[in-house]
């Protein structure tokens, strides 16, 4: 790392100033690369691109006293200052959703592992490098997946009371690109994760998709693929190849024993991801409620209410792109279910409101067959339309609940969405999505 980091010491802000936006991108990809810290990388890339930097005695305390909705002129600058600081690009100067998650992740949220979690132990293999939680009275045991000498260790993971539920974690290695995981491998030149398929060019892996501890999840036949460098991975699957949710769900807990290899989520959403795998398996007593408390948007313009929980994002004016805005100028309030930033799984929420004469039209739900499900619900004696829908693509599934009500000449749309790794929903943000919906109240 000094080395790497001697080498950019000596660019000067001339040299720098000359430098295109393809360069830039290349030194701070090497950064990286060496893993290098957020707050150094985003110094670099000022200097590079001749910007003010972060001064390097700045901390998370530098920034305890911004809010939401403080801007650069509010704030002497000093929100362009917490942006570079953890780690956004381009930055806008302006404290919104996006640098609340930025801050609280790096800032207020502990990533530590949990001690414990109800049913549930940990085990870890310190010599492969990696841990994982499994339900309570469940056998594991490690052994030689051949008879060879050089035959890989494999994990099995067994109910003795229902031996149906039996996983498989197998360490392999590789050492080169020509001999890789199902097509995936490191391209140390371009500081890339590749994945190569038959008789098709290689191509940037989608690495969108990580477990609890950071790592990277990539799709393989009837697996999951998880890499802890460039040449050791982890399989994880299930001798029941239809059993996907249960892998899955196991494979979200896993966490690299060197904390240098990749940063895990929250605390809170650790455990989280560790009672989803319970809930999956039928562990009694295992899923407790991490949210304890809820906060009330109200809207006395449209005259409705609505609880959301209290560790989510909310962003009423659609200010900063959450997904669920969909450039839909007609949304007056999103949320953001909490399990956003764990990689694997995320929710989201919003309200929107048509009035006028395309109220009644906007209501209307295609009930054709094909167009997805259709039902009728009261809630807090509202009577609502719901279309449910679902989609799977590259390895993601996306299911969405829209709720559709006509009330004082107003078409009111709630839409929901949660998007997840094809076997790894969870439970608490389904949840969480759930008591948004059920808490809306007409105020007028």
């Amino acid at each position: 790392m000094a080395v790497a980091l001697s080498l950019f010491g000596v660019v000067s802000f001339a040299q720098a100033s000359s430098l295109n936006a393809t360069q830039v991108s290349a030194i701070v990809g090497l950064l990286q690369a060496f893993g290098a810290d957020q707050s150094i990388i985003a110094n670099v890339q000022a200097n590079l691109l001749g910007q003010s930097t972060v001064a390097s005695t700045m901390s998370c305390a530098s920034f305890s006293t911004l809010k939401r909705g403080d801007t650069d002129a509010t704030s002497g600058g000093a929100v362009t200052q917490l942006q570079r600081y953890v780690g956004i690009s381009p930055t806008t100067g302006y404290y919104g959703a996006l640098t609340q998650i930025a801050y609280g992740n790096k800032c207020i949220n502990n990533n530590a592992q949990p001690g414990a979690v109800a049913g549930m132990s940990k085990y870890t293999d310190s010599d492969f490098g990696f841990s994982f939680w499994y339900p309570n009275g469940w056998t594991v045991i490690k052994h030689k997946s051949g008879s060879g000498s050089f035959s890989p260790w494999e994990i099995t993971i067994t109910n003795p009371q229902n031996t149906t539920q039996n996983l498989a974690i197998l360490e392999t290695t590789s050492d080169s690109a020509v001999n890789n995981i199902e097509g995936y491998y490191f391209d140390s030149r371009l500081s890339t994760w590749m994945q190569q398929e038959s008789n098709t060019p290689p191509q940037a892996a989608d690495i969108s998709n990580n477990t609890m501890g950071g790592l990277h999840v990539f799709p393989g036949n009837e697996q999951s693929i998880i890499p802890l460098s460039a040449n050791k991975f982890l399989s994880v699957s299930a001798n029941d190849v239809t059993n996907t949710v249960q892998w899955g769900q196991l494979a979200n807990t896993i966490v690299a024993t060197d904390s240098s290899v990749a940063t895990p989520v929250s605390t809170a959403q650790q455990i989280a991801a560790i009672q989803a795998e319970a809930s999956a398996y039928g562990v009694s007593g295992a899923v407790t409620p991490i949210t304890t408390t809820t906060q009330t948007y109200s809207n006395s313009q449209y005259g409705f209410s609505v609880q959301y929980p209290s560790t989510a994002i909310v962003n009423p004016d659609c200010s900063e792109g959450f997904a669920v805005c969909r450039n839909n100028p007609a949304v007056v309030f999103s949320v953001q279910s909490s399990q956003q930033n764990s990689g694997f799984d995320h929710g989201f929420t919003s309200i929107s409101v048509v009035t006028g004469s395309a109220a009644a039209a906007a209501c209307v739900v295609n009930t054709s067959p094909g167009y997805g499900t259709f039902s009728n619900k009261t809630i807090n004696n509202i009577p609502f339309a719901v279309y449910g829908t679902g989609s799977i693509a590259a390895g993601t599934q996306e299911g969405e609940s829209l709720y559709n009500t006509l009330h004082n000449g107003n078409c009111y749309v709630i839409d929901q969405d949660e998007f997840s790794h094809i076997g790894q929903s969870s439970t608490q943000a389904q949840a969480d999505l759930e008591s948004i919906v059920q808490s809306f109240r007409f105020t007028n």
